[in-house]
């Protein structure tokens, strides 16, 4: 049934004859075509050009990584062998470059030294010059021009600031030293800095003994127990100990002994004399009592007891001697004056426990010198005119028991006009030195308890001279500027040694001393820390230095040293007249000395007074 026209569906799917009829397909217009293809080509350029701009992007990022990485390595490569030549091993807990450069500087002073590190310098700054390094470290500062720096304290903050920056860059480790060496066509480690040692004191440990002027007015005895006083001139005395059981003053302790004059013990001399006044120590046995003896201007003057201040003798005579036995009993040797004040007699007095004194009157010339010694008394006075002129040495034994002065004994010659200096006991017995007082300055030393010895004639020394013992040997060191004179004698014969151009001594600004069979130089210099040299007589010259103290607040203005058997103390005074003591060993190892206060001896004072 036929449906009208109106109401027919319309079929928009064509027909089988549609379909295969190529009359009825429309084709497509050739514009169409190429619009087409153009955009599918474009699609696959721009595919093309993301992705060689993706790979570009990693290349160079991966490639930034490794060049950064690459700078990072040649950086601590570089670090690692300026670090090795310029400050050798690694730095101790709280040491910045500066302090280990200065004491490289201070102990082991080298020509090559740190010049031989400029190679390794250059090889930073072109390190940390790139790019690469400027974008990860910034600028830093430049290690050639910090070690070519001549003011040494810029040099040092400099090298500091370059530490501190490198330090905080996180470096990789290092590459061996070799290795690194090689590749940058060196082939060889970079050479090693000196080794440095740290400064043996700190400015903390130092304690005040007292107060002195001059440093040259302390007064020191050494007895034949190695027990060392002391006398400043405000009055302190110091007791070096020899023994724990000496310093500890009687008390009960297991230890035998310790190292000599590593403790000290002071207290104020109880003299009852006012000031202003002179003050000088007597001789005495290893535990004898302390007699000084002072003197005022107005002539006032006497021996005291040190710690009840009780007046033993008064003398009347500048030139009063006394040596004090451990068992108390004491000689004092004194000169009778007249009117004039010319010597009119000698005098000996012997003072014993419960026994009145005994005053003797020497046989000797009134214008003999003298000199008091534990058991007997030597005396000398010229004889002779013209060339043949010369003083004559004699010895008289003291009894202690009986208290008499037994006969004189001659014991040689003595260049005219020889005054006594110094002496010292050693194993081979005492040794005395006599210098004259003319412009020549000859020297003698003279050998108690040898029968055989005879005066040895020294020789003329224009400077000061020291004496010390060590061992069976006495020791006469002579300074003359920055040269030293060491005679090292026993009882038949001196042996003469001399050491040029020493540091410090020029300048006024050290002190030199025989420590045994060694020399020992202590000094100081402007901007510089206090340092020692410590090796052979002959060695000396080229010995390796030692910083003794390195502080720039303290300056110390004189030393004096102080030495007896293998051991030296170093006395300080500083720009306040302090006075500190250093104890150094033959080893060079250096000890501060820490004074203690006598209670014992400063209860005795107040109950006296």
């Amino acid at each position: 049934m036929s449906q009208p026209e109106s109401q027919r569906v319309v079929d928009d799917h064509p027909t089988e004859s549609e379909v295969t009829d190529p009359r009825a397909v429309e084709l497509p217009k050739r514009t169409s075509l190429f619009v087409m293809r153009r955009a599918r080509t474009v699609a696959r350029v721009a595919l093309s050009i993301g992705l060689i701009a993706v790979l570009s992007g990693g290349a160079w990022f991966v490639t930034g990584r490794v060049k950064a990485r690459a700078n990072r390595q040649s950086v601590a490569d570089a670090w690692e062998s300026l670090r090795v030549c310029l400050l050798g091993n690694g730095l101790r807990t709280g040491e910045r470059p500066s302090k280990r450069m200065r004491a490289i500087a201070f102990t082991a002073p080298k020509a090559d030294w740190p010049a031989r590190c400029l190679g390794h310098a250059q090889q930073l700054d072109e390190a940390t010059s790139t790019f690469s390094a400027r974008t990860q470290f910034g600028h830093l500062p430049s290690s050639r021009a910090a070690l070519e720096m001549r003011d040494f304290e810029e040099r040092g903050r400099a090298v500091d600031k370059l530490w501190t920056s490198l330090r905080g860059a996180s470096l990789p480790l290092p590459r061996h030293a070799v290795v690194a060496a090689s590749k940058r066509g060196h082939g060889a480690q970079p050479a090693r800095a000196p080794i440095s040692q740290p400064a043996l004191l700190k400015r903390g440990t130092l304690r005040a003994m007292g107060r002195t002027g001059q440093l040259d007015t302390a007064q020191y005895r050494i007895d034949d127990n190695q027990r060392l006083r002391l006398l400043l001139a405000d009055g302190t005395l110091c007791h070096f100990h020899s023994t724990v059981r000496e310093a500890l003053e009687g008390e009960n302790t297991s230890a035998e002994s310790v190292s000599r004059w590593q403790t000290a013990t002071c207290r104020e001399a109880y003299i009852p004399l006012p000031k202003p006044r002179t003050l000088t120590l007597t001789e005495a046995e290893a535990g004898g009592v302390d007699l000084i003896y002072a003197r005022r201007d107005d002539g006032a003057d006497g021996l005291y007891d040190a710690v009840t201040g009780q007046r033993i003798w008064r003398p009347r005579f500048t030139g009063a001697q006394a040596f004090v036995k451990r068992s108390g009993a004491t000689n004092i040797l004194y000169a009778r004056l007249n009117k004039a004040n010319d010597v009119q007699s000698h005098r000996l007095v012997q003072f014993q426990l419960a026994r009145p004194p005994r005053n003797h009157r020497l046989r000797i010339p009134t214008d003999a010198n003298a000199r008091l010694q534990s058991d007997r008394l030597l005396w000398w006075h010229t004889q002779g005119e013209g060339k043949e002129k010369h003083d004559v040495l004699w010895s008289l034994a003291i009894d202690m028991q009986k208290r008499r002065v037994l006969p004189r004994q001659p014991l040689g010659q003595l260049p005219s006009g020889s005054l006594y200096e110094a002496q010292c006991k050693s194993e081979s017995g005492r040794a005395l030195l006599f210098k004259t007082k003319d412009q020549a300055k000859r020297h003698t030393l003279v050998w108690l308890d040898q029968v055989a010895a005879s005066p040895i004639d020294v020789g003329t020394a224009s400077g000061a001279v020291s004496l010390s013992c060590h061992g069976t040997s006495a020791m006469l060191t002579q300074r003359a500027g920055a040269d030293v004179t060491v005679w090292r004698c026993d009882p038949e014969r001196c042996e003469r040694s001399l050491v040029k151009g020493l540091p410090g001594l020029a300048e006024g600004r050290g002190a030199v001393a025989a420590v045994g069979e060694q020399l020992l130089l202590v000094w100081s210099e402007p901007k510089a820390p206090l340092r020692l040299r410590l090796d052979k007589i002959s060695n000396m010259g080229q010995a390796r230095d030692q910083i003794l103290l390195d502080d720039p607040s303290y300056s110390p203005l004189s030393m004096r040293l102080i030495t007896a058997d293998g051991l030296a103390l170093l006395v300080i005074q500083d720009v306040d007249e302090q006075l500190y003591a250093v104890r150094i060993d033959g080893a060079g190892h250096a000890l501060a000395v820490v004074p203690a206060r006598s209670e014992k001896q400063a209860n005795a004072k107040d109950q006296q007074q």
